[in-house]
């Protein structure tokens, strides 16, 4: 039976950046391949360069009082994801699919508003706490992490 799927991911198509863009945009040309009507739609590469910078000064500022000398971006980042999946919410209604496909990346899944008789999955494939305690690179902040998987696991 041929469904009518929504993928969401950081950028469409994959540019730059790490392997969730990438995945979902190899798992879209397999759905449709299968015969399923797909379409990916982006929530990171839609955010406007001046929202980017304040996010990521905010979020360096706050953690330089909150955790001193650690590295803090996991937050930001699902914050930057925000202003993309709120402005997705139109389209996907437009679109009406079956199933979303969500990445745990970012949260997206926080602002995107469930939809009727659709139903939502979510991969997961980033865990913020692997940077922890890891001898070789800088230190990484634990509460920005804890907060991070928090949020990712309120999708779930």
């Amino acid at each position: 039976m041929t469904k009518r799927i929504a993928i969401v991911s950081d950028m469409v198509p994959p540019s730059w950046g790490g392997g969730i863009a990438s995945s979902h945009y190899h798992l879209s040309r397999v759905l449709k391949k299968n015969g399923h009507e797909v379409r990916a739609f982006a929530c990171f590469d839609q955010s406007p360069r001046w929202l980017v910078r304040f996010i990521r000064r905010a979020n360096s500022l706050a953690f330089r009082f909150l955790d001193r000398g650690k590295a803090a971006y996991q937050f930001a980042d699902i914050l930057l994801r925000a202003w993309g999946a709120f402005r997705l919410n139109g389209a996907l209604s437009r679109f009406r699919p079956d199933i979303i496909i969500l990445p745990d990346h970012g949260a997206p899944g926080l602002f995107i508003r469930p939809l009727t008789g659709c139903r939502r999955v979510m991969i997961a494939h980033h865990n913020p706490l692997r940077f922890l305690d890891l001898p070789l690179i800088e230190p990484h902040s634990a509460l920005d992490a804890r907060l991070a998987m928090r949020l990712e696991d309120r999708v779930l």
